[in-house]
């Protein structure tokens, strides 16, 4: 199993910056090749400022329990199962109590079910698997959500994956001749920005975003505008994208 790559000596925003076109808005990259993603509904990005931390937890517990890829058909499926509240502790990383919190959340907005019959209750993921207006989240990234400290840090690098890997096209590969899928490499955050799409204070992001440089994210400041940002695939394996 690969570990996170160690946080870099100095700071990509005093040396080693990246040149001027890597850091264009403009550029683009292919997705990291053998790396599972799923595809996550823009909903939930855009409501994540407004959900709890445990909600959050829950729901892509929740989605990471429930999509299934079917190699046959070469596409995303909702399983329908129904899940105990153990495995979505389990997957979210969650204490019991925390679990509880996220779930009855969840089933208040609409996003989860909950069956009430047996002698303890179980789930269902409510939401369906997009075809449109979603954003592909490595399966990885799910699979370590327990290893995540704080919520912050979390909605940090989803907003990182909306702002880069939300944003796809097709593009030739100059090597193989044909079209491939790409995303932007890199999105431009004020600390508003961050702050705003998080929902969470500038003050939580930044101390986030400066603690996850160099492991889940890069993070570089040109001069005294925005800083960038870009998710490292090498967070969850991938080491041909460095």
């Amino acid at each position: 199993q690969s570990s996170v790559p160690s946080r870099p000596k100095n700071p990509p925003d005093t040396a080693d910056w990246p040149s001027q076109e890597d850091l264009s808005l403009d550029r683009t990259e292919p997705f990291p090749p053998g790396l599972f993603r799923v595809p996550i509904p823009n909903a939930v990005f855009g409501e994540m400022p407004g959900v709890s931390d445990s909600a959050l937890r829950c729901l892509l517990a929740l989605i990471h329990l429930s999509f299934r890829f079917e190699p046959a058909k070469g596409e995303w499926v909702h399983s329908g199962e129904w899940f105990p509240r153990s495995d979505v502790e389990a997957a979210s990383g969650l204490s019991g109590q925390g679990t509880r919190n996220g779930l009855s959340e969840l089933e208040s907005i609409g996003w989860a079910r909950v069956d009430r019959s047996g002698r303890s209750y179980h789930y269902q993921l409510a939401l369906g698997v997009p075809t449109a207006r979603f954003t592909q989240v490595p399966t990885a990234l799910l699979d370590k959500l327990p290893t995540f400290d704080t919520g912050a840090g979390l909605r940090v690098v989803l907003a990182v994956l909306r702002g880069t890997w939300g944003w796809t096209s097709k593009e030739m590969d100059p090597q193989s001749g044909t079209l491939q899928a790409v995303h932007d490499r890199w999105t431009e955050l004020s600390s508003r920005a961050l702050a705003k799409m998080t929902g969470r204070s500038k003050t939580a992001v930044t101390r986030a975003a400066k603690a996850l440089q160099g492991t889940w994210i890069g993070r570089v400041r040109p001069g005294n505008g925005a800083c960038k940002y870009r998710f490292l695939p090498e967070a969850v394996g991938d080491a041909s994208s460095s």
